[in-house]
């Protein structure tokens, strides 16, 4: 898919969670577009950790939990955790050669009908690709 935002439902992987968390002007853009609803986010536990984590990394510990509160209390987002979106992200894990947030990031679309929407087009997820497409074709912000 091409640059730009994509509509409708989207499953965020911790990239794009970066994204807006930074302000970039990607991200900005696909922050107007959850306010507008014109985009509806989804995510998983598991992303917001690895988002966390990546952002501790940059910014501090203080300052990433501070940043992950307010994405949380936004209520932007719609956290989906259950069994289900576990077991999924696994058997993605079992027959892709792939990080375990991006299996999760896929566990999320499948479960929530959602286009996968990924900050970078990664190595990793273009090879999949390549080797077996996704139920639905993936959303790069780059």
């Amino acid at each position: 898919m091409s640059a730009g935002t994509p509509r409708g439902h989207v499953a965020l992987d911790p990239g794009a969670l970066i994204e807006i968390l930074e302000a970039t002007p990607r991200g900005a853009q696909l922050l107007d577009a959850i306010r507008m609803a014109t985009v509806t986010p989804h995510t998983s536990l598991v992303n917001i950790a690895e988002t966390e984590y990546l952002l501790c990394r940059k910014v501090g510990h203080a300052s990433a939990s501070r940043r992950i509160d307010a994405l949380l209390a936004s209520g932007y987002l719609a956290i989906e955790d259950d069994v289900s979106i576990h077991r999924a992200a696994a058997a993605v894990k079992c027959s892709r050669s792939l990080a375990l947030a991006d299996c999760y990031t896929l566990a999320v679309a499948e479960a929530t009908s959602s286009t996968p929407l990924f900050a970078h087009r990664e190595q990793e997820l273009v090879k999949e690709m390549g080797r077996s497409p996704f139920p639905t074709p993936p959303f790069f912000l780059d």
